[in-house]
């Protein structure tokens, strides 16, 4: 799909799509797509980055950017700095991003467009799926108003007011009809998108996950990880093979910062 829709009109040229290719949350998906992850499951202190399964969706990438260039490079971004604006510019023809950016989308661009899932990997069709999660101190000296605090904005009320003012998915499934509804009141080009690939995708089996993560995050992906993203995908100096060389390095920066988890 990426390179039939990679072609030259006229002046302009068009790529099939965008991925946010150094967003060590963004790609973590491509890896499950293809049996893979990042982070060991066994052992969150352990890389799984060098992986043949994550070196295959790793290498996907990697081969769309830098062979057939279907996928848009970082350099070539030039003119505008946003998906958003990527697709209101016909620069992209397809984005790989967030459902929070629906309300920019609905209003930036004019052209007609939908949602798509995302397409099937080897092993299965993999996206990433959060929403905010709320916690109470167990030393705060009001824990029953926090209690109330808490009940209230992860209730139907609160959460059908994020749907109206910023377009945001409620995580409760009887909500969502009423986000559907609200969304196109608001907005009538989303009558014509086909917004029920979310309530698909939240219903099916081993879609959605969350993100991996180190205990030690600032040591591992932000001082080692986060550079070698760039070398990868953003420079193309170096190949997803680069993390087998960082393994150890990365495993011992994994717990570098002394956190652990009881």
């Amino acid at each position: 799909m990426l390179k039939n829709l990679t072609r030259k009109e006229g002046d302009r040229q068009l790529w099939g799509g965008r991925i946010p290719v150094t967003s060590w949350l963004r790609i973590n998906p491509h890896a499950w797509a293809y049996g893979g992850t990042f982070v060991d499951p066994k052992d969150i202190t352990k890389s799984a980055l060098h992986t043949p399964a994550t070196q295959a969706g790793l290498q996907w990438i990697w081969d769309r950017l830098w062979v057939d260039n279907s996928l848009v490079q970082i350099p070539q971004q030039q003119g505008w700095s946003s998906f958003i604006e990527g697709l209101a510019q016909h620069h992209i023809a397809t984005a790989e991003d967030g459902m929070h950016a629906l309300q920019s989308v609905a209003t930036q661009v004019t052209s007609e467009w939908d949602i798509a899932h995302i397409p099937r990997g080897p092993a299965r069709r993999a996206s990433w799926g959060t929403t905010d999660g709320w916690g109470l101190w167990n030393g705060s000296k009001y824990l029953p108003e926090a209690w109330e605090l808490v009940k209230f904005i992860t209730g139907p009320d609160f959460l059908k007011l994020q749907s109206r003012i910023e377009l945001l998915i409620p995580p409760r499934a009887s909500l969502i009809e009423d986000w559907m509804r609200v969304v196109r009141e608001r907005f009538p080009v989303l009558e014509k998108v086909n917004l029920k690939v979310v309530p698909e995708a939240l219903s099916a089996t081993n879609y959605l996950g969350v993100a991996e993560n180190f205990p030690c995050y600032q040591e591992t992906i932000g001082d080692i990880i986060n550079p070698a993203l760039n070398e990868i995908f953003r420079d193309g100096k170096q190949k997803p093979s680069l993390f087998r060389d960082l393994r150890e390095q990365i495993d011992r920066a994994a717990t570098a910062c002394g956190a652990t988890f009881k």
